[in-house]
């Protein structure tokens, strides 16, 4: 029986709209931080379903995701969770770059890294995500409403 890609669609339109309010100012919590990973992860495991389950067009599987790249620092431990990201990255080396959706969703269903990225003023822009396979190369960026945009793209494509 073929699975259909309405129900999933549904869902990750419902993730689009949850990253939407979280994008509004508001004080940080440990549950706002609790829903952002949760909200994220149910969103990235929803596009590998429709991209596993050929539910997806080959445009919207390809489509160009514009993330951050920040390398690994070389004198960094490799041990997780004993060192601050900007101890590990070099933060401020970030460049810009564009990767499928489906490499984001690995970085984001295989993390070792899932933090989010907060503005100067405490604010939360985005996440910092990197899978185990890409800890030792490279840290990854992506913003809220990049994140959301996508989202809502794919859970409208046709």
């Amino acid at each position: 029986m073929p699975t259909p890609s309405h129900p999933w669609k549904q869902t990750l339109e419902h993730q689009a709209k949850a990253l939407q309010e979280m994008m509004k100012p508001h004080r940080l919590s440990d549950a706002t931080m609790v829903r952002l990973e949760e909200t994220v992860v149910l969103g990235c495991y929803t596009i590998r379903r429709l991209i596993n389950g050929f539910l997806l067009p080959d445009s919207q599987r390809n489509q160009p995701v514009c993330m951050s790249v920040f390398p690994r620092r070389q004198h960094s431990s490799s041990l997780l969770g004993d060192e601050p990201l900007r101890i590990r990255y070099d933060l401020d080396a970030g460049r810009s770059v564009q990767h499928d959706p489906m490499f984001l969703c690995h970085q984001v269903l295989q993390n070792c890294v899932f933090e989010p990225w907060l503005t100067p003023d405490k604010q939360l822009a985005g996440i910092y995500v990197t899978s185990d396979h890409q800890r030792k190369i490279a840290l990854y960026g992506i913003s809220l409403v990049d994140l959301q945009n996508l989202f809502h793209h794919l859970s409208t494509a046709t």
